[in-house]
């Protein structure tokens, strides 16, 4: 592939759906802990940097801050697209219940949460109500998360874009 956000992208959807379907067998709480979703987020910036270290290959070494960007930004926007996706045919088609399993798992966390930070019980269980009473993967909602992350993702980007770059007149 000549271009590296596609290949790393779809490196990191295959391995995304591979350990997904695992962890459903094992255990389908463990696709919507939280320190899961920040494992998954470790393993983008990896394949974003993947990404920018093969694209300053394919240019003898050098990279602009642009090109850096452009190649690790659209690594993070094609990994999280097609999870995201994945997460919804698995949710809405193949699993329903698993819709179900995600808001207990975020119950049980916004109850530790609220332990730790001494939160009144009353706004624990707005809290908890909400949870039990939203459609958190509702298409919209998907969408406007996406586009919210799309927004986090630059910050991983921009900084591996300017750590990696090196252009020929920084040479002396």
């Amino acid at each position: 592939m000549q271009n590296p956000f596609v290949k790393y992208g779809l490196y990191y959807l295959l391995l995304y759906i591979i350990t997904s379907l695992v962890m459903y067998l094992v255990d389908a709480g463990w696709l919507f802990h939280m320190y899961t979703g920040w494992f998954w987020l470790l393993v983008l910036i990896g394949f974003m940097y993947a990404a920018i270290r093969e694209k300053k290959l394919q240019n003898q070494g050098f990279l602009s801050l642009q090109q850096g960007f452009r190649e690790t930004w659209l690594t993070f926007a094609l990994g999280l697209g097609s999870t995201l996706i994945f997460n919804y045919i698995l949710t809405h088609y193949v699993d329903v219940q698993l819709l179900e399993i995600q808001k207990e798992v975020q119950i049980e966390a916004i109850q530790s949460i609220a332990s730790s930070m001494n939160l009144s019980e009353e706004k624990t269980q707005k809290q908890i109500e909400d949870i039990r009473n939203s459609d958190g993967t509702a298409l919209s909602k998907l969408v406007f998360g996406y586009a919210s992350f799309l927004l986090v993702g630059a910050i991983p980007a921009i900084i591996l874009a300017a750590v990696l770059k090196k252009s020929p007149e920084n040479i002396s």
